[in-house]
């Protein structure tokens, strides 16, 4: 278990139940607003390194090794954190006036220890993810109050080799793309409930 506190980092090993507290962020001078675990042993954050809060600093930290890999992307206003065993995909927030995005992904590889930046179409970039394989990455867009879009795209030629529109009874709106098995889950909510509904992308 982890969870950040004061812009640090707890930990807690269920096998041993001990606890530890990592200060390897604050040796880089980075400043944490989001963790999730990539894997069992990494740990995918976002924040910002010293005081540019118009920078986002996104990265890993590994615990057994206790060093930090990151990134540090100009400009880039962070929303959310999906990982998986793999990647930290740090996607955009929504501008509240403007309803545009920058339409970028910041995606880091925690195998190669190298980072690049996602184009996709629009807000798209609000809700997408890299599968583990690095071939495609899944995006969600709503356009629409009961209607949303899933798209794959090919990571080599970056074109969209899947499409699926998901009309629903009630307004939705995507959150977040979960991994479970081989199956990625788009998570959503409406003003009623909270639904979810699966896709198979594998």
């Amino acid at each position: 278990i982890a969870w950040l506190l004061s812009d640090s980092i707890y930990c807690i090993d269920l096998s041993k139940k001990t606890s530890d507290f990592s200060y390897a962020t604050f040796k880089e001078d980075i400043y944490l607003t989001k963790i999730a675990f990539v894997g069992n042993d990494k740990i995918g954050f976002y924040g910002q390194k010293g005081y540019s809060e118009r920078d986002t600093c996104y990265g890993y930290l590994d615990l057994k090794e206790d060093i930090v890999c990151y990134e540090v992307a100009k400009n880039y206003h962070a929303s959310t954190l999906f990982t998986n065993n793999r990647y930290v995909c740090v996607n955009e927030w929504e501008n509240p006036y403007t309803g545009e995005t920058g339409g970028k992904v910041l995606v880091f590889d925690t195998q190669t220890n190298t980072a690049q930046e996602v184009a996709v179409d629009g807000l798209e970039s609000t809700c997408s993810i890299i599968s583990e394989d690095g071939k495609k990455m899944i995006s969600v867009n709503w356009f629409e109050e009961k209607k949303y879009r899933i798209r794959n795209y090919d990571m080599e030629t970056r074109e969209v080799i899947y499409e699926t529109i998901c009309e629903m009874d009630e307004n939705v709106r995507p959150v977040a793309i979960k991994k479970c098995e081989d199956t990625y889950i788009v998570v959503y909510f409406s003003t009623k409930w909270g639904f979810v509904y699966a896709t198979d992308h594998s």
